[in-house]
This record gives C-alpha cells, structure tokens and sequence, in this order.
C-alpha cells in the first residue's frame, strides 16, 4: 500500500476496519478495537491521535461515514461547522503535516466498515476525477482483502440477473449510464435501475463497490446469473 500511495502522490496512509456496536443511549457508533489497523503515517502522530482522542473530534471520520464516495478535504474542510475538539484536530493534524487528503469509508453486507485515507502536504491535483476513482477502487479491494484475512467476511457468489451483469461490465468499462443505455438500447432509468438492484443482492451501498464485486465474482466458480429468460424486468 505504500507504493501504491507513493505512485498516486501522497505522502501517507492510514487504514482501519470499523465494527458496528451501540452507545448507552442505542446509537449506533464504530469502534476499532479487535480490528485491524494498518498505516505507515508516522508512530508519533499515530500516539499523539491516540493519546488525544482526536479518534472522537476527527471531521473527516464524521463526515466519511455519512457517505458512500470519496471525500477529498484540506484546512479548511467543514471551517466554521467544527466544534472546537474538531478545531483541535484539524489543527493538529495540519501542524504534523497532515494537510491535505482523500479518505473514503467502504460499507460491507456484514456490516464493518473500512476507512481509508491517503494525507499529503499539499492538494494532488485530481482534473478528471480518475485518481479519486482509482483510490476508491483500491478502498474496496484492501477492505475485502483485510477482512477476509480476519475471516470476518467471506464472500459468496450471488446470482444475478442477466441485464444486471451487463451493466455491471460495461461500468467497469467506464461507461455511464446514458451510453449504457444506448448501446443496450434501454432507458437510462432503467440502467440505474438494474445498477440498483445488483448493488442490493451484493449487499453493496455504491456503484463502484457493485462493480468491485462483479469483478471479483467472475474469478470465483460456481453460478453467475440468472438464464437470460429468468430476467422479466420490463423496459
């Protein structure tokens, strides 16, 4: 993973796999503790978090978690919103040279969640939006990968519809969903549809999680979808 976030143009990353509990008052909350962590940021910064607990005042965490896509963030992420742990944060991470980054939380059908995040000192330009695309991609791979060493998650195939593999393939092709719609003559609706559907047998909650999955899915044996008649889907 250190090569990979050198290659990509940042300085450090930092990994962890969140399990779900609740709080006294029956919120959900996600802990770290029996899950692994794994970061190449340096150890005192990674004591001084600890120490700090800037684990509960950490804006990017708490705003990561609200949402299914990459979050690229800077000094001045959530100025004005940020309690003043929050400012604590921010303000520490900036003086360890954690300034800029990208992070990203991957939800799994098992219900951990694994947060990522690549920091730099300065923004990595980003024109098209392709390396946040890639960084999710590598988000969704290390997540699966570390669980599955942990035995906390096994994947198992699932069957899906004829159309709903072939807009899963022409996604992972870097088609969207209007020119998915062209070529498979359907309507653009019904594309989204169908993205919808496998998200929810692969018990996913973003298209490139769905696409990370079919990927995975066509190296394992055993069944892969439905005959092309079982599909009744009208379009």
């Amino acid at each position: 993973m250190t090569e990979t976030r050198k290659a990509l143009g940042y300085r450090g990353f930092s990994y962890a796999g969140l399990r779900p509990s609740e709080n006294s008052h029956g919120t959900a909350v996600y802990l770290s503790d029996g899950m692994v962590a794994l970061s190449d940021q340096s150890m005192d910064w990674v004591m001084n978090y600890v120490n700090k607990n800037h684990q509960h005042n950490d804006p990017v965490v708490r705003a990561s978690i609200s949402q299914t896509l990459p979050l690229v963030w800077g000094p001045d992420f959530m100025a004005g919103y940020r309690s003043t742990g929050e400012e604590e944060m921010m303000a520490d991470a900036y003086e360890w040279g954690l300034r800029h980054g990208i992070t990203v939380v991957v939800r799994s059908s098992t219900g951990t969640l694994g947060l990522l995040s690549l920091t730099a000192l300065e923004a990595v330009p980003d024109p098209d939006g392709s390396l946040t695309q890639l960084f999710h991609l590598i988000a969704i791979h290390l997540h699966e990968h570390a669980q599955a060493k942990l035995g906390a998650e096994e994947i198992q195939p699932v069957i899906l519809a004829r159309r709903e593999l072939d807009v899963l393939m022409w996604s992972a092709e870097g088609k969207t969903a209007g020119e998915i719609a062209d070529i498979l003559d359907i309507s653009t609706r019904t594309v989204n549809a169908y993205i919808a559907s496998a998200m929810e047998k692969l018990g996913v909650y973003s298209k490139t999680h769905a696409v990370a999955r079919f990927l995975a899915q066509k190296k394992q044996p055993g069944p892969a979808e439905l005959p092309s008649g079982s599909d009744t889907r009208s379009e």
